[in-house]
């Protein structure tokens, strides 16, 4: 298919279709270009039992996806999930491994909360988690290896030996395949140890070792699209993007990160055998969805009433976690917003209050605060925050619910607890 002029109206004709565990809506920052609700809707035409969504490092999708399949009475079931970054025990590790992380069940849904808020808290600004800490808070999640980023493939890439090749995919629960033109970048890479990527043979070999490492420790092997935008078409948005972001360097060619249809995805690996390659695209995706409940990963206020604490000011100890939303008058000079109003300074541009906003919503998936709760905080339970992921405001030790969803919605966190 042209990539320029592939249509908007695809339909998936498989039989039996595939499953999606791996795909990036707009919350990941500066990656995708799809909302939650477009995808979960176009799965959903295609006739998909499930679909994931894993923004990197962040779930502030969950709500968008949550509220789609509820106002449009969808029976599709969302795979909950986010892409780590997976750091050694070494906290001061320059690189971080990607890896897949869906949520199985409740429990699951707890865990992964608990990985987002130490991923902000033990590491500033850079969100990552240690493999320790990941399987130690494994309990009803699934664990994948994700894409060319991910720990197995660099591995492989490196010519590490079949010991440790083996070694490092006996962590996971599934290991992950990718389309060749998602990985294209690597052929022209110089850096170690990518050069030695020459062709699309060299990545079609990737492609097969991990096929036979799943074969040896008899694990499940998915193709996953590493999804960024809907369509083919929509290629020329991402590339836009990352271009004014800066990436212009020889390797930043556009890729095809576009939501696959079955055949599509089949078509992808047509230089595998036909049982092997219907294996991993369709057997295989739909054996992983089979092993995740439907859940709810938004609590809604019947379920976990907050209480308001607005008469005990002098009572409070930092044994909780407090939300002040007056909070916000002192730390205007750390948010997104002001890092927008910087630009705007430094370029001369005139944009619109209302703009602003929009792009800061874009940027962080915060709602922008301007007012302030009379009383000025809340008093979280434990119980309740177990539900709500936190994340931490650039250049600050202050985190911020992304939830915005009633009573979770504009509020600041001043997170003190350490003994977790």
């Amino acid at each position: 298919m042209d990539l320029k002029t592939g249509s908007k109206n695809r339909i998936d004709d498989a039989e039996e279709k595939r499953v999606e565990l791996h795909a990036h809506t707009k919350m990941s920052r500066w990656s995708g270009v799809v909302s939650a609700k477009d995808l979960i809707l176009t799965a959903d035409k295609w006739g998909w039992k499930s679909i994931a969504i894993t923004d990197r490092g962040v779930t502030q999708a969950f709500p968008e996806a949550m509220k789609t399949v509820a106002d449009n009475n969808l029976n599709i079931k969302v795979i909950y999930g986010m892409e780590g970054y997976m750091t050694g025990d070494d906290y001061m590790q320059k690189n971080a491994f990607h890896v897949s992380i869906l949520v199985k069940n409740v429990d699951g849904l707890k865990n992964l909360n608990s990985l987002i808020d130490f991923s902000y808290r033990d590491f500033f600004r850079q969100n990552r988690i240690t493999k320790n800490k990941l399987a130690r808070f494994r309990n009803g999640l699934l664990i994948g290896s994700a894409c060319k980023y991910g720990e197995l493939y660099r591995a492989i890439i490196e010519g590490q030996s079949d010991e440790k090749l083996i070694e490092i995919a006996s962590f996971y629960d599934y290991l992950e395949v990718q389309p060749i033109g998602t990985c294209k970048d690597l052929i022209i890479r110089e850096s170690f140890p990518y050069r030695k990527i020459k062709t699309e043979a060299d990545l079609q070999n990737v492609n097969r070792k991990i096929i036979e490492l799943g074969r040896k420790l008899n694990k499940l092997v998915v193709a996953t699209g590493d999804v960024h935008f809907l369509n083919p078409s929509d290629i020329d948005i991402r590339t836009i993007l990352h271009y004014n972001m800066g990436f212009r360097r020889r390797e930043d060619i556009p890729l095809p990160y576009f939501l696959r249809t079955t055949n599509e995805m089949l078509n992808e690996f047509d230089y595998i055998d036909k049982q092997t390659a219907y294996d991993i695209v369709v057997r295989n995706s739909r054996i992983v969805a089979d092993k995740i409940e439907k859940i709810s990963p938004v609590p809604t206020e019947g379920e976990l009433p907050i209480l308001a604490k607005t008469n005990y000011a002098q009572d409070l100890v930092y044994d909780y976690d407090i939300v002040r939303l007056s909070a916000i008058r002192t730390i205007a000079k750390v948010t997104a917003e002001h890092y927008v109003r910087c630009y705007i300074e430094e370029k001369k541009l005139r944009f619109s209050d209302e703009k602003i906003k929009h792009i800061v919503e874009g940027i962080t998936g915060v709602k922008v605060v301007t007012a302030v709760n009379e009383y000025g905080f809340v008093i979280i339970p434990d119980s309740v925050r177990e539900f709500i992921p936190l994340q931490q405001i650039p250049g600050s030790r202050i985190l911020v619910t992304h939830y915005d969803r009633g009573f979770l919605s504009d509020t600041i966190v001043d997170h003190r607890r350490e003994n977790m």
